[in-house]
């Protein structure tokens, strides 16, 4: 249900030409993370799960001997309509660089709809908020993986909460992530929305345009490459993500 919603944000009508340069921007997810490169699943092995996807759950977070210090570290943060705005308008001239007719497109999106907050609304039933930068990376990273896969789901509140786990741990344990400000965060997280909304409304677009498929998955495989996430060495499960 939560990917219907989202796709209901019109982002595939904002992004319908162009793709192989938009991608090049719209998911440059290292650009969104700077300076922070994240492998979110070191040694091959994501944090909660067992490496071959058949032992370990979200709760072993908790006997992890790191899991105590990156419980401390908070994700979260009080978001600002202004920084909100100044980061929209961010998106939209990073996008009018590339093609000028679909950020004149999003600009009018976001200027008479609310996106973050209807994401937002969107997934609250299953425990995430919108202010959280963690679940921000939590729903990017589902969306993302799937998206190279070139399919779209709902997702269980099994996979949603332990990928939710996940994300926390990996961000939490990252200094640059845990030394930044609110409003660093806020840019971050809400960056990370958009991009996911994006890339679920552009995998609509593409089963109806098969041709588009395959540069769509290659650019959602690259930005998160470049960011230090290797997609394809990974698999989702109802315990999370492990290693293929």
């Amino acid at each position: 249900m939560q990917r219907r919603l989202l796709s209901m944000l019109a982002f595939a009508a904002a992004s319908a030409v162009a793709l192989p340069v938009q991608a090049q921007m719209w998911f440059d997810t290292a650009a969104i993370m700077q300076p922070v490169v994240l492998n979110p699943c070191p040694g091959a092995r994501c944090p909660g799960a067992g490496s071959n996807g058949d032992t370990g759950d979200a709760a072993t977070l908790a006997s992890d001997p790191a899991g105590s210090a990156t419980a401390a570290v908070d994700l979260t943060y009080a978001p600002s309509i202004e920084r909100r705005r100044a980061n929209l308008a961010e998106f939209v001239a990073r996008t009018r660089a590339d093609n000028p007719e679909s950020a004149t497109q999003m600009e009018e999106l976001f200027a008479s709809t609310d996106v973050i907050g209807q994401v937002g609304s969107a997934l609250a039933p299953y425990g995430y908020s919108v202010a959280d930068l963690g679940d921000a990376y939590a729903f990017w990273w589902m969306t993302a993986w799937e998206g190279t896969r070139g399919f779209n789901r709902a997702f269980s509140q099994s996979e949603m909460q332990a990928v939710q786990e996940q994300a926390h741990h990996a961000l939490a344990s990252t200094s640059q992530i845990a030394q930044s400000t609110d409003a660093q965060k806020q840019q971050m997280a809400e960056a990370l929305w958009i991009q996911a909304s994006m890339i679920d409304g552009l995998v609509d677009m593409a089963e109806q345009q098969p041709g588009l498929m395959s540069q769509l998955q290659a650019a959602i495989r690259q930005g998160a490459l470049a960011s230090g996430v290797n997609l394809d060495a990974m698999q989702l499960t109802p315990r999370g993500f492990t290693s293929r």
